[in-house]
C-alpha cells in the first residue's frame, strides 16, 4: 500500500504553521498533515493524520528535521 502526506502551508485549509520564526536557523513549525490513500487530495480518502513539528536546522541549505506521530483512523 502507498500512502501520501498532504501539506498545505497557505490558505484557509492550512495544516502547517510556523510558530517560531527568528529568521533563518531555528524556525519551528507544527503540522497536522492528512495521510491520504491516493495522490490527488480532492479524490483521495483521508486514512489518518501526521501530527508533529519540524525545525529548520541549517543556515547553508534548506534542511528540516521532522518528528511526527502517525495516527490512523481507517481500520484497514
Amino acid at each position: 500500500m502507498t500512502l501520501y502526506m498532504h501539506q498545505v502551508v497557505k490558505g484557509p485549509a492550512t495544516n502547517d504553521i510556523a510558530v517560531v520564526t527568528p529568521g533563518g536557523l531555528g524556525t519551528i513549525s507544527v503540522n497536522d498533515w492528512a495521510i491520504l490513500d491516493g495522490p490527488d487530495p480532492s479524490a483521495a480518502k483521508v486514512v489518518g493524520r501526521a501530527q508533529g513539528l519540524h525545525t529548520l536546522s541549517s543556515l547553508s541549505e534548506f534542511s528540516w528535521f521532522t518528528a511526527v506521530n502517525l495516527v490512523f483512523k481507517d481500520e484497514r
